[in-house]
């Protein structure tokens, strides 16, 4: 009997290495359910766990990244997951950011930090920083600030930029164009503006803008470094 036995487990043993792996997880299941009494309701909510997606590394850092990192960041995640989050945050190039302009007419402005291959090549930092452009003349350095929705909050930064001049315009019209100090206009704030205008109407909306786009050609003709010191006097270069 004992031979049997021995016979039986070996044949056994062979059978469950010629399946696959899956299939012999399976088997090893059923059997566990049918020796020790877990029953069908056991079954369903193994099964249902089984059925559950696996966090791997790429998903929880996608899951888990934020522009600016904080503790409060890493609290809200397992140990394992605020160590991985955390780890991939330090080797991050958090010197300079990489903007897209393309919509700044709708006062809108994207911002992320520079990839590895990026600094390498110096993209923006020896060259502009807006993402589609390659100028590497007459760069200055900027303290944007960056005003985003992440997680379902509204944050703001302080992030350093680079970028030629006729992008640093773009800049300024993506921030309304009030949110820094110009020389030769007047200094009032845009809802002033829009309000007076609404109240004369069409007509003074349309010859101040034509009086913008005179003083706008009138400056290009002057030395571009001297127009961005004016224009930005309370950044940093």
């Amino acid at each position: 009997a004992l031979a049997m036995d021995a016979e039986s487990r070996r044949e056994r043993v062979k059978a469950l290495l010629r399946l696959p792996p899956e299939e012999r997880h399976r088997v090893f299941l059923e059997d566990y359910d049918r020796f020790y009494g877990g029953g069908k309701d056991a079954a369903r909510a193994r099964a249902s766990v089984l059925r559950a997606p696996v966090a791997d590394d790429l998903s929880v850092v996608k899951s888990s990244f934020r522009f600016l990192r904080s503790d409060e960041d890493d609290d809200a995640l397992s140990a394992w997951e605020a160590r991985l989050a955390r780890r991939y945050y330090d080797r991050l190039f958090r010197e300079y950011c990489v903007a897209d302009l393309s919509r700044c007419r709708e006062r809108k402005v994207g911002l992320r930090w520079r990839t590895a291959t990026e600094v390498k090549l110096g993209k923006g930092q020896f060259f502009c920083g807006e993402k589609r452009c390659d100028e590497g003349d007459d760069l200055a350095s900027y303290e944007v600030h960056f005003g985003y929705v992440e997680a379902g909050e509204k944050k703001e930064a302080l992030v350093k930029l680079r970028a030629c001049p006729r992008c640093a315009r773009k800049l300024v019209d993506a921030r309304g164009g009030n949110a820094l100090e110009t020389s030769g206009r007047e200094n009032r704030s845009v809802n002033e503006t829009d309000r007076d205008e609404d109240l004369r109407g069409d007509g003074s909306r349309k010859r101040r803008r034509r009086e913008q786009q005179d003083s706008e050609r009138s400056e290009d003709a002057e030395d571009e470094d001297a127009q961005h010191r004016r224009c930005f006097a309370n950044m940093f270069a």
